[in-house]
């Protein structure tokens, strides 16, 4: 589990901070974060500029193998993250994720000197949910699973998260057609996650109703739709799944194991839980400052590791 990180490319850094500085609408919101280090935007112009020419100083000698070689240590991604928690109170994060991805993707065509694959490495993989960054890893999907550029406060239920991580990293590539034992992992970590999250020994659905209600804000509607639709009787088939036998709704065994062995049905399992883990991370930061971002970061470290020679 150690491998797990958030490490990503100079590019990634560079088109965050100057998204985050060409939107208006969180100008306030994110004004008073960088107040809580005695900086303003003066000071994230100069990182994302330092970033950026990082990148432009990379990108010469970067091929579509090399390029996950090329990445920042995760403390670069600890301090963005820090920074985007600061923006959970103005709504969900999917827009500003998507263009994230969309321009990182475009920079990246365009400016390495090589053909790269449709789906990126995972140094170019960036996503943003509920305002914690993250690292997309594997091939089983272009948004998932993902990696938090930090881990929950609970180390336990963290490590439970990344096992999650580490097992739909590994699903075989036919992903419309996974064993069957494969899936049932799958529901059976994410019922246990859900109660983790939540603490009380409510039962797992429960959990997912309260997780639902808490997380609404940050989530983006039709996403929503879709979870709640899924969670209506995903407790049924997880424990029709865990105990071989018919549920009250008489849902069987083989009924069950119909949707466990499709990437699409346990995507939104997947989804799901991406989405409570992440959304609880960016709450403890709101209020937490992690190690990286006490004192200055720029002086610390940021400006040593962009240091550039001709």
């Amino acid at each position: 589990m150690g491998s797990l990180n958030c490490e990503l490319s100079a590019l990634v850094f560079a088109e965050l901070y100057q998204h985050l500085l060409t939107d208006q609408t969180r100008r306030d919101e994110l004004l008073a974060r960088l107040e809580t280090l005695n900086v303003g935007l003066e000071w994230l112009s100069t990182m994302a500029e330092a970033y950026d020419a990082k990148w432009r100083a990379e990108s010469r000698w970067l091929t579509a193998e090399n390029v996950d070689g090329y990445v920042l240590d995760v403390e670069h991604a600890v301090v963005a993250t820090w920074i985007l928690a600061g923006l959970r109170n103005t709504g969900h994060s999917h827009d500003y994720s998507s263009d994230l991805r969309m321009s990182v993707t475009e920079r990246a065509i365009r400016e390495i000197d090589d053909d790269l694959p449709s789906s990126l490495p995972a140094a170019l993989s960036p996503a943003v949910i509920g305002w914690t960054l993250g690292r997309v890893e594997g091939s089983v999907d272009g948004s998932l699973p993902v990696v938090p550029a930090y881990p929950l406060p609970d180390p336990f239920v963290y490590s439970a998260y990344e096992g999650l991580v580490e097992h739909v990293i590994g699903l075989p590539a036919e992903v419309d057609s996974l064993p069957e034992l494969a899936g049932s992992a799958t529901y059976v970590r994410s019922a246990g996650l859900a109660e983790a999250l939540v603490g009380d020994e409510g039962g797992p659905q429960r959990a997912l109703d309260k997780l639902m209600r808490e997380t609404s804000l940050l989530t983006p509607s039709n996403v929503r739709t879709r979870l709640q639709r899924h969670w209506v009787d995903f407790v049924d088939r997880r424990n029709v799944l865990t105990h071989i036998r018919a549920d009250t709704g008489g849902m069987t065994f083989a009924e069950a194991t119909v949707q466990s062995k499709a990437w699409q049905h346990l995507k939104l399992t997947v989804e799901g839980i991406t989405h409570f883990v992440c959304q609880a991370i960016s709450g403890y930061l709101y209020e937490h400052m992690p190690p990286p971002v006490h004192g200055d970061p720029w002086e610390k470290f940021i400006r040593r590791d962009l240091e550039t020679w001709d």
